[in-house]
């Protein structure tokens, strides 16, 4: 009777612990709806059974389903329910990626996986919020995770993903397609078997995990893998890449997302041998710029817009196999907007191996340095055998006129240049060189040049034409004003008149352009009595030099530098030393120099009393004299009157708040008489 209830026992336990767990989702109708549907596959009946969640009023159902199409109608409208799928019969679920139109419910949540023994995961959650299962699925049977959770953009949920086997998976393309927010680990993933990576990662705009170690030995397409997945910056330099044949743009930034590409990791060692398409490898990744010169490109077929807008790319590229490339359009096209200002930086890398380039068999070169503004090398060499489209190809590189001309020649000298086609050269010139060969693509080849013109831009120098014996040497600078290097000849001659050459430097576009600077005799230095005395209140014009007709400056150096002449009206003052120059509108004399003496005349005992303060002064200048002052002039140190009053007081006050600080000099008058003093404004 004892052992009869043990085995009883061990039977409920044993039966309680073996039974099978379901599927269970939870879901939400919407918009007056009462049904779901989605797709499945079955090997017969499956039953199931649903329930409300809270806050909706209770309700219940079950029923059965076989595949393809399931329908579950008789739903309460506008609630959370629970689903739960028996595992018996039931192989695969499939909802696309999304939900139909119109939409009638949302997929909320994957609550538990279960016992199902998966058949396919290919397009099998696409638009699902969550995953909280905390179980792992059983996809021993699985080899395509394609879709599975693609358009799911809120799914980043802490399950365990990390830790499923996906040993016998081969496609895992799409898998994480536009999930926006998906940021989990991935790196105990066993992905030796897959052939397939392309757009997994697509859009998947907030993933960055360590998926360094990943096998990837049996890969061949990694098309769109990482497309504007843009916080993505791990290290996969130790990927095997040796059998992935398309990497077609694997890393395109996609910059009208609106987020800027952050991948910049060493890919330099990848094997690259069977890979034939990478179109658009790195269009918009603008931060990327490694050493990827020694890739085996041999087999490559399509390199159009490979880097596109990469706008950090610069490196030595000139040692690629291109042999049997057949379209590079677009290949380093830039087109900055307000999305991107940046120029492109490619030049490769400094190194003219560009230039050496096997383009036998291209056909398409189509835009393919559009605005590439600092590309500028000799493309003479490459082979246009096989090309039939050039439009937009050179359109407002950075080639300059000798490269660009020696481009012409170069393929205007090939004989297996083909005739009739249109190249895109807008805004490049070429000198006068080329223009044989121009004229031979033009009229023999009939060829179409679009945009580009001879080299017409002539230096522009300020060099004064006129030299007078005696005068420093004047300056020829090796810099024109609007920026050319070149070099001027021959050596300056001071003793006649001679035409100079400006040639500028061979890397400058631009004309070669002459100057004749006319030799004249020096003019003679005015003469007479360096030491002068005059009467107080005399005028620069007062002083007597020959010839009468000088210049008068204040200092040598204004004096040498022709700056602030001294008006006729100027008041001498004592003790000072002023310049004359001769000047006949052409030459000018060395400076003549004159020292003033001021003598007080017997009426000066009109002054016998005069005080004046403070010197400097700020605001008030306060004048007293023995006798009454009529008027009161303050001037500058040019001559030129910038206070006059009237007064007739022996006291007076002189506001001087409108003049700046300087230097001024004022002359007072008594009835009769006048004198002058300095005095300086702080």
């Amino acid at each position: 009777m004892k052992n009869n209830l043990i085995l009883f026992l061990f039977f409920i336990v044993f039966t309680t612990f073996s039974e099978a767990q379901d599927f269970i989702t939870t879901w939400q109708t919407i918009n007056g709806q009462t049904s779901i549907s989605f797709g499945v596959e079955t090997t017969g009946t499956v039953s199931y059974t649903w329930e409300t969640l809270p806050p909706a009023a209770p309700a219940s159902g079950s029923g059965t389903f076989q595949g393809p199409v399931v329908t579950i109608s008789g739903l309460p409208a506008n609630v959370d329910f629970r689903l739960e799928i028996e595992p018996q019969n039931f192989k695969r679920f499939l909802i696309g990626g999304g939900n139909p139109a119109p939409f009638s419910f949302l997929f909320l949540e994957i609550n538990q996986w279960g016992d199902v023994a998966w058949s396919s995961m290919e397009d099998a959650f696409g638009g699902v919020f969550l995953v909280s299962a905390s179980d792992i699925p059983d996809l021993s049977n699985v080899t395509s995770m394609k879709n599975m959770f693609a358009n799911s953009q809120s799914l980043n949920s802490p399950f365990n993903l990390n830790f499923w086997d996906i040993l016998n998976v081969t496609n895992l393309s799409g898998m994480f397609f536009n999930c926006d927010n998906f940021n989990q680990a991935l790196s105990q993933w066993d992905t030796s078997n897959v052939t397939d990576m392309s757009s997994m990662f697509e859009e998947a705009r907030s993933f960055n995990q360590n998926i360094g170690t990943w096998d990837t030995s049996n890969v061949t397409d990694m098309s769109k893998m990482f497309k504007e997945a843009s916080s993505f910056d791990n290290n996969i330099g130790n990927w095997n890449t040796a059998n992935v044949t398309n990497m077609s743009e694997m890393f395109n930034g996609g910059l009208n997302s609106g987020f800027e590409y952050q991948f910049n990791k060493n890919i330099s060692a990848w094997n690259t041998a069977n890979v034939t398409d990478m179109s658009a490898m790195f269009k918009g990744a603008t931060l990327f710029n490694q050493n990827i010169g020694f890739w085996d490109t041999s087999n490559v077929t399509d390199m159009s817009e490979m880097f596109n807008t990469a706008t950090s790319f610069n490196q030595n590229i000139g040692n690629w196999d291109t042999s049997s490339v057949t379209d590079m359009s677009q290949m380093f096209f830039n087109n900055p907007s307000s999305l991107n200002e940046e120029p492109l930086s490619f030049n490769n890398g400094g190194s003219p191996l560009i230039e050496n380039w096997d383009t036998t068999n291209v056909v398409n070169f189509s835009n393919m340095f559009f605005k590439a503004e600092n590309f500028n090398y000799d493309l003479g060499s490459w082979s246009l055998a096989q090309a039939q489209d050039l439009t937009g190809m050179l359109d407002q590189s950075g080639l300059d006129c000798n490269q660009y001309s020696s481009t012409l020649m170069g393929w205007s000298n090939n004989s297996s240049t083909p005739d009739n086609l249109i190249l895109g050269a807008s805004l490049l010139k070429y000198t006068s060189d080329a223009l044989p060969s121009i004229n031979n693509l033009l009229f023999n080849k009939g060829w179409g040049i679009s945009g580009h013109d001879i080299v017409s831009t002539i230096p522009e120098f300020n060099i004064d034409t006129i030299y007078c014996e005696g005068e420093p040497s004047p300056n020829f600078p090796s810099v024109s004003n609007d920026g050319i290097n070149g070099s001027w000849s021959p050596a300056f001659d001071p003793n006649q008149t001679t035409t100079y050459t400006f040639t500028p430097n061979p890397n400058e576009c631009a004309l070669s352009t002459t100057l004749t600077v006319t030799v004249l005799d020096g003019i003679d230095t005015p003469t007479g009595n360096s030491q002068q005395t005059v009467s107080s209140g005399s005028t620069i014009s007062d002083l007597v030099v020959i010839p009468s007709t000088v210049i008068w400056y204040a200092t040598l150096q204004d004096a040498l530098d022709n700056v602030n002449a001294l008006a006729s009206n100027f008041i001498l003052e004592d003790g000072e030393t002023y310049y004359a120059v001769n000047d006949n509108g052409q030459c000018r004399s060395q400076p003549f120099a004159v020292t003033v003496t001021i003598t007080l005349s017997v009426e000066s005992k009109d002054f016998k009393n005069l005080n004046y303060y403070p010197n400097p002064v700020g605001s008030t200048l306060h004048i007293s004299n023995n006798l009454p002052l009529k008027q009161v002039l303050i001037y500058n140190i040019s001559g030129q009157l910038l206070i006059k009053k009237s007064f007739n007081d022996t006291e007076i006050n002189l506001d001087l708040n409108t003049l700046p600080q300087s230097t001024y000099i004022a002359k007072i008058k008594t009835d009769g008489q006048s004198t002058q003093f300095k005095i300086i404004k702080q």
